[in-house]
Order: C-alpha cells, then structure tokens, then sequence
C-alpha cells in the first residue's frame, strides 16, 4: 500500500520521533503533572456526579 508523505507517494511508514529531553522547557514537567492532576481530579467529580444523579433517579 503506498502513502502519500508530503505528497509523494512513498512505500514505508513515517513515525515522528519524540522531543529530545533537553530540548524541553523546565517548567514543562510541573505544568505537565498539573494538567494531569486537574483533569483526573475533573474525571473523578464527573463520575461521582453522574453515580449521584443515576442513584436519584
């Protein structure tokens, strides 16, 4: 099967390579855990919400 890689047509599969460490910025990490903090934290509230409307049904 060919694909097309900036529109050549091309037979093997081109993967991005991640960003080397040290190119990232410092504050990267924390802002990075952060974000995953609140959005599991936003799930957990979600759930906990849907679980009490469902029981009040």
């Amino acid at each position: 099967m060919k694909r097309k890689q900036l529109g050549i047509e091309i037979d093997s599969v081109v993967f991005p390579a991640a960003e080397n460490k040290s190119n990232i910025p410092k504050d990267y990490i924390p802002f990075s855990d952060e974000l995953k903090l609140f959005i599991r934290n936003e799930k957990f509230s979600t759930i906990l919400n849907s679980n009490q409307r469902m029981i009040l049904m």
